[in-house]
């Protein structure tokens, strides 16, 4: 017969075997509920965020501008294949795509790669923009295979002919940005370089009539105004009086055109004629289709350079020390 002593002994054993199993079965439950908490926070959190995926190195970045350094602005070809291929280099290393049996993405984590890749393609912008600049200023650039070429067509030129250089712009005469370069650049540009010979500019029509109703009408009163021997005053006319003309109907636009015409002196019956006709409309339409081969999208655009060296690509109202810095690389290298 168990002592009273044994018998405690054994009923302190169970006890601590029954707390043991109790603590072993609340263990138990605490791992499940860190599996479930841990699976659930892998689904709200991949692995691998974009946010942490390494940039491109330095060298990569020189190797691709290197391979790419002596590209000219006229290569469009070249271009599309530089966005194409920077722009999918961009995408794997900006952007962490879910894989076979790996959770999927949360929308936190596509508005973060958004967001990289945002930056990228302005970084990439930025770059484009450097590689322009490079593109005819670079004297140890190579020439591309393929060049566009740009043409003055008929159109009223400023300066000496025999230039080395020349600027064609594609302008319209209601748009804010082209007055802005009218009357802020150009006139330093004529001072120090087209009247001393060293450049002339080629004015071409680009009218942007979806946003600019009345920008036809003007180019086309300018061309007749251009058939009198009259086109660079009447030039001037239309963008220092854009604030009277451009909120008007086309048919009070016009009539304002006339006005201006009779004001300086043009054979007023001869003006009216041409401008109520339209003669001038397919000359009009003839620059905007050479600028839209040339890639123009908006105005103003220019093309610097000549025939034997290519042209340089600028866009928007530049300040003058841009052109400046343009006109003088092309200079030297007309000039060795």
């Amino acid at each position: 017969m168990m002592s009273d002593e044994s018998k405690d002994k054994v009923d302190g054993d169970t006890n601590k075997a029954e707390e043991s199993k109790e603590q072993l079965d609340d263990d138990a439950g605490k791992a499940e509920e860190s599996i479930v908490d841990n699976d659930t926070k892998e689904k709200e959190e991949p692995v691998e965020r974009a946010s942490q995926l390494p940039e491109p190195s330095d060298r990569v970045k020189r190797q691709d501008r290197g391979q790419n350094h002596g590209a000219r602005r006229g290569n469009r070809g070249m271009y599309a294949a530089l966005v194409a291929t920077v722009g999918v280099a961009a995408f794997f290393a900006g952007l962490s795509m879910p894989v076979l049996n790996q959770d999927p993405i949360t929308m936190n984590d596509l508005d973060d790669a958004v967001r990289l890749l945002e930056n990228k393609i302005d970084t990439l912008a930025t770059d484009l923009q450097d590689l322009e600049d490079v593109m005819l200023t670079d004297p140890n650039a190579e020439t591309a295979q393929e060049q566009i070429v740009i043409t003055a067509d008929d159109d009223p030129v400023l300066g000496s002919e025999d230039a080395p250089i020349v600027i064609i712009e594609f302008s319209d005469f209601q748009c804010p940005f082209c007055a802005k370069f009218h009357a802020e650049t150009l006139p330093l540009i004529k001072e120090n370089y087209i009247d001393t010979g060293k450049v002339k500019l080629v004015y071409r029509d680009f009218p942007i009539q979806n946003i600019h109703p009345n920008a036809m009408a003007a180019a086309v009163a300018a061309e007749c105004a251009d058939e009198q021997g009259m086109f660079w005053e009447y030039h001037d006319t239309l963008f220092e009086s854009m604030s009277q003309w451009k909120d008007l109907s086309v048919d009070a636009a016009i009539s304002q055109f006339k006005a201006y015409a009779s004001d300086m002196g043009t054979d007023r019956t001869l003006f009216d004629d041409c401008i109520d006709t339209g003669e001038y409309i397919n000359e009009v339409a003839g620059d905007y289709t050479d600028g839209v081969a040339y890639g123009i999208t908006g105005t103003p655009a220019f093309f610097l350079g000549n025939d034997q060296i290519g042209y340089h690509h600028m866009s928007g109202a530049k300040p003058y020390n841009e052109f400046q810095f343009v006109i003088e690389q092309l200079l030297s290298i007309v000039e060795r």
